[in-house]
């Protein structure tokens, strides 16, 4: 899998297909037109001003449909357009969602065929705009819950599922989809320069850099260049003074403002009727963690619904008050006051204890938000697995919210629940403030690891690799590589050299056969509450050291003749004989005077001639 980026694009429109008056199970081609028209400010479109228009069979084609898009932006002023192609590959796709451009794509979601809107993708999910609802995550599998009209807006569906119904083995193994980019126009413009993506309420906000702007007509009048800096505490109207050709710089500084949410930084360049605007995310981070629980609910908090629990305050363990929650299998509820936005929050957090309690076969224990089938993260077996059953003591448990991704609605549920039986311990839940980074470790490699080496040969390691950590006062990492991958020890210790700086080195003979070999550098940190671990890997190929013969006036030693007739090579003890295996019964096909059968009969074959027994 292609390491994921992306995230997801935020403030994506979203049309349900089976809302349409014009062939709603048709029209799934000219929906997602409409979703990303409207995302680019086609503020006028729907998918059925498009069939009206269009029809719903010309989009229904890789070209049609960019004949479609294209003209209909062109009509609205916008400089947004597709460029189709139906031999895509899955590290362009996912190069455009990187760069924060909805892709529309071609699959099997079902018999018939099926388009929608991929808008993010990580390491376990494409986060999606499915105009028909919501899709059984199966090839050709086809959707559930059409009459809900907004089940497709913002799902997501597991990556490989998505790929295996976009990746077409019937166009060698391409991915039909469609690629927006953006043509110049008469006026257009850039910001050049420096501006956080992120800041705490209340702290300096520091804008430096410049507008550049294009103009086709140098004749007409001077632009005017300003910033709308409301949203994020600065002035609403920000006047640019040109320095310079096309330049125009900003220097501004001041106290972040707003409430805590993803806020928008828009500069504006007008011209007569013309107009460009370049608009960057700034979030507001919350000044400190927001209190769910802890021995009593936050200001903001309340109880929820619960079922199968008894609640109390009790001693967890001498000295450490929490709550004891008496469960027989069991869901516990937290409700804001209000609607909370996640932006800013990069966690939610708890301390467990098991107590006695005990699980069934398999132990469950899970987080929920907002009710949402989607948004669940089983703790105890699941991708993240925070909770262990067996360690009778105090366990600080992180979820990060990017596994609820995405988080387009507010939080107005979060829902503890599981199999658990008898008394287990909870404290200290809360929302962290993503101000506050999570303990980790980074490594990055100092040198230049060569990208390729003979089998056979002598290698000789002398690389740095720089460590840092969050945890600065907890103890030293402990770094180490592991060579098996090319034919050495599986675990060479790294010796410090410098602050934060572990040389690897290491001589050895590359004893192993050619192929993609990797090259892994592991570190380990006991931080306060958890093992801190990260790898470093580094790809590499080991050529062979000669030339490998098939055929040369006889077989190399690892070759051998294959069948003639039904080209398989030979198996079992018999020369001559192909062992294949065909549905029902074995291939038969020999060729030393035996007559072939690949029929799948039952009936054995002789022949007197050759003295080979039936088959």
């Amino acid at each position: 899998w292609t390491p994921a980026s992306a995230g997801y694009i935020a403030g994506m429109p979203y049309f349900h297909q089976y809302s349409n008056r014009i062939n709603p199970s048709g029209s799934c081609q000219n929906t997602c037109i409409a979703i990303v028209l409207k995302y680019y400010v086609a503020n006028d479109i729907t998918p059925d001003r498009i069939s009206a228009k269009w029809g719903t069979y010309k989009a229904q084609s890789t070209g049609g449909l960019e004949a479609i898009f294209n003209e209909e932006a062109a009509l609205r002023g916008l400089s947004a357009r597709d460029r189709s192609t139906p031999n895509g590959t899955l590290q362009e796709l996912h190069a455009l969602l990187d760069a924060g451009r909805p892709v529309i794509v071609h699959g099997g979601f079902s018999e018939v065929g099926h388009l929608l809107v991929l808008i993010g993708y990580d390491e376990r999910f494409y986060y999606v705009m499915d105009p028909a609802s919501k899709w059984t995550e199966r090839v050709n599998g086809g959707f559930t819950n059409k009459d809900d009209s907004e089940i497709g807006r913002y799902t997501r569906y597991d990556r490989a599922a998505v790929e295996n119904a976009i990746v077409s083995t019937g166009h060698r193994n391409f991915v039909r989809m469609h690629a927006i980019y953006f043509e110049e126009g008469d006026l257009a413009a850039t910001w050049e320069g420096s501006i956080t993506d992120s800041v705490a309420v209340g702290s300096a906000v520091e804008l430096a850099g410049y507008v550049r702007v294009h103009r086709a007509d140098s004749e007409g009048p001077e632009p005017r260049v300003y910033a709308d800096l409301s949203a994020v505490g600065g002035p609403a109207v920000l006047e640019f003074r040109e320095e310079g050709e096309g330049l125009y710089p900003l220097a501004e500084a001041f106290a972040a403002g707003g409430i805590t949410s993803c806020n928008s930084i828009t500069f504006f360049v007008r011209q007569g009727e013309k107009e460009a605007i370049i608009t960057r995310d700034v979030v507001i981070l919350p000044s400190e963690n927001q209190v769910i629980f802890a021995r009593e609910f936050g200001p903001n908090w309340r109880q929820g619904f619960i079922a199968n629990v008894d609640l109390a305050l009790r001693e967890a363990e001498p000295g450490r008050e929490a709550l004891a929650v008496e469960a027989s299998g069991f869901t516990l509820e937290y409700l804001p006051l209000e609607p909370l936005n996640a932006s800013g929050y990069r966690a939610l957090r708890f301390s467990f204890h098991p107590g006695e309690a005990t699980t069934g076969l398999r132990g469950a224990f899970s987080l929920q938000l907002n009710e949402d089938p989607r948004k669940v993260e089983n703790l105890i077996d699941g991708f993240l697995a925070g909770v262990d059953m067996e360690r009778r003591e105090w366990q600080q448990v992180e979820v990060p919210l990017w596994a609820f991704a995405p988080l387009e609605d507010p939080i107005y549920s979060i829902r503890l629940f599981g199999n658990l039986r008898g008394t287990f311990y909870l404290d200290d839940i809360e929302l962290v403030s993503a101000l506050f980074p999570a303990p980790h470790l980074k490594a990055s490699w100092q040198g230049l690891v060569p990208d390729s080496l003979t089998a056979g040969s002598e290698f000789e390691l002398r690389e740095r690799i720089r460590v840092s950590s969050t945890e600065e006062d907890g103890p030293l990492p402990e770094v180490f590589a592991d060579l098996s991958d090319l034919g050495g020890p599986s675990e060479v210790a790294l010796d410090r050299v410098g602050e934060g700086v572990y040389l690897l080195a290491a001589k050895m003979r590359v004893d192993v056969p050619n192929g993609l070999k990797a090259l892994r550098v592991h570190i380990r940190q006991n931080a306060a509450d958890k093992l801190l671990e990260t790898t470093l890997v580094r790809e590499l190929v080991v050529l062979p050291a000669s030339d490998q013969v098939v055929f040369a006036d006889r077989y190399g030693e690892n070759w051998q003749q294959g069948c003639r007739q039904c080209r398989h090579r030979f198996r079992g003890g018999h020369p001559g004989i192909c062992g294949q295996f065909f549905p029902g019964a074995r291939c038969r096909r020999v060729y030393l005077g035996i007559q072939a059968d690949h029929s799948g009969g039952s009936g054995g074959l002789s022949s007197p001639a050759s003295g080979f027994p039936p088959w």
